[in-house]
């Protein structure tokens, strides 16, 4: 499990500011707003979409795909 958090995410009509984000794999699992310093959060900053895709939500930011792996940081 990666958690990361942003300054904003966005998920349909709703907006989290600032927001945490769960993800394992490339699904994010639990999305909630940030009341506080969370152990393990990576804070990644600027704006985050949450998508429906193949049945699940996944997160992008800066058009590139979050996910548990990381690649969206090389």
């Amino acid at each position: 499990m990666r958690r990361v958090a942003a300054n904003t995410a966005i998920c349909s009509n709703r907006r989290i500011e600032p927001a945490v984000i769960e993800l394992v794999g490339e699904t994010v699992v639990r999305c909630f707003p940030l009341t506080e310093e969370l152990a393990m959060t990576e804070w990644i900053g600027g704006e985050i979409v949450i998508q429906g895709s193949k049945g699940n939500l996944r997160a992008y930011k800066d058009g590139k795909l979050l996910s548990e792996w990381r690649q969206d940081t090389c």
